[in-house]
């Protein structure tokens, strides 16, 4: 009986560190999340899918970007690059925003910014951009 009791307490020792280290990934994951959305190129981006009337046609307003942004931003002082997709979503759908971009001398030029829709049509937010200037 005792060497029951033993195990149970083992297992539950176990469980207890596997909790914790689910926390802590958690924990982790949400910072690196909130690293991301801090950032200068993911407010660029979203300032643009927010303004663009394609993206506003498709989902509608208000846009609201997803939790769970997939990809990954490096910067190294004044250079870095960003390759990204964010989930957006609107009253009538969502679609995906797609960012590449580089940072040089400490601007962010957008190599890539296209919204899949919730057809699956893409807009290229970029030809837009160049369009309307």
């Amino acid at each position: 009986m005792e060497t029951k009791k033993g195990l149970g307490c083992f297992a539950m020792g176990c469980g207890g560190l596997i909790v914790a280290i689910i926390g802590f990934a958690v924990v982790i994951f949400a910072v690196v999340m909130s690293i991301v959305k801090s950032s200068d190129v993911y407010a660029m981006a979203m300032e643009r899918a927010e303004s663009n009337p394609a993206i506003v046609e498709a989902i509608g307003k208000p846009i609201e970007a997803g939790f769970f942004v997939t990809g990954g931003i490096n910067t190294n002082g004044p250079a870095g690059d960003a390759n990204i997709a964010v989930p957006l979503s609107g009253p009538k759908g969502e679609g995906t925003l797609y960012v590449v971009a580089q940072k040089s001398a400490g601007v962010w030029k957008f190599s890539d910014l296209t919204f899949e829709g919730p057809t699956g049509s893409r807009t290229n937010l970029l030809e837009q951009s160049i369009a309307a200037e």
